[in-house]
């Protein structure tokens, strides 16, 4: 049980035969005898990281707590504690998860076409497969399980974990080599037995949309072309229920001038921002949330050896206003 001071530790040792960054992630059965506070203790390379995790949400399912770098052999481990806050709850040490996975599992639509598993890193697997692998107890095609899986993940975390998510589905288009430019989409109400629109899905979908082409026009391409907000009966927006969605679709992989675009390193990190931004602004539609953006990153970073076993770091401020973020 937990206590006010660390009686007892449960330590979960990987065999890290590879040096590099894995994920870890942990699990356990959730409860409302369980703190809000579980402390785990990651030793990696760099030192040691203490994350705390809501033992009494998200159960039976990965929880993500970061990316660390491990060396091969070394002193690498989670060590979860039962200190906390809360006295006498019931802590739960059920598994400690290093690495994304390797598919292993037959493809739940299509068993015989793989049915040993793909044998690639999970993150290279659809939809459907993560989702199972997660925790998610039916099969559905890839294209459908994303707005459940993302509601199944939400209402496991309560109301308001429900109240605070929003779903954004991220597209390139396609259509006859010339077309160019961003559309973005909400549901339109007629999928069949579906005649539901996630609330809150028309303003996601405006914010985000004029952010996207704003930002691009100002700091990348002022002529790129705007094609609208628009409604669609796809799937991955029908079946969502209580958080607002919208698909958008960002430019043309099949016109030359936009995959030029996808490929440049700027256009995706501005665009990337701009969703971000647009979700920003869509909080202060709802609930009056203040309209503050991350700094952008600081620039030209040294790391200078200044003697006496010490390290001096200098960096120069972010630039700040029109299309980037507020000071630091």
């Amino acid at each position: 049980n937990s206590s006010a001071t660390a009686t007892a530790t449960a330590t979960f040792t990987p065999n890290i035969t590879v040096s590099g960054y894995y994920w870890v992630s942990v699990q356990f059965v959730s409860g409302l005898n369980r703190p809000t506070d579980v402390k785990y203790t990651v030793h990696h390379a760099g030192g040691t990281t203490t994350y705390t995790v809501n033992q009494e949400v998200h159960g039976s399912t990965w929880v993500y707590i970061g990316r660390f770098y491990f060396a091969a052999g070394g002193d690498n481990k989670v060590v979860l504690s039962n200190q906390s806050t809360q006295d006498a709850q019931a802590i739960i040490a059920d598994a400690v998860r290093f690495g994304g996975g390797i598919g292993q599992q037959a493809d739940c639509n299509f068993p015989s076409v793989s049915p040993n598993g793909s044998n690639k890193a999970r993150f290279e697997e659809a939809a459907n497969m993560y989702a199972r692998y997660q925790g998610y107890p039916t099969c559905v095609g890839d294209v459908n399980m994303r707005p459940l899986y993302a509601e199944w993940e939400a209402n496991k975390g309560g109301v308001e974990e429900v109240r605070n998510s929003v779903f954004v589905s991220f597209h390139t288009n396609a259509a006859n080599a010339t077309a160019r430019g961003t559309e973005t989409y909400r549901y339109n109400g007629l999928g069949s037995g579906r005649p539901n629109i996630s609330p809150g899905s028309t303003q996601l979908r405006d914010s985000i949309h004029r952010q996207i082409v704003s930002d691009i026009r100002a700091g990348y391409n002022p002529s790129w072309t705007d094609r609208g907000v628009k409604e669609a009966n796809f799937g991955e927006l029908r079946n969502l229920d209580s958080i607002p969605g919208t698909l958008i679709e960002l430019a043309f992989h099949d016109t030359p001038a936009d995959a030029t675009d996808l490929k440049n390193a700027e256009f995706r990190r501005l665009a990337a921002r701009a969703i971000y931004k647009g979700i920003v602004k869509y909080f202060n539609y709802k609930d009056g949330t203040p309209i503050v953006y991350l700094p952008e990153e600081p620039t030209h970073f040294i790391a200078k050896n200044a003697g006496n076993n010490q390290i001096q770091l200098t960096w120069r401020r972010p630039v700040t206003g029109g299309i980037f973020g507020h000071p630091a």
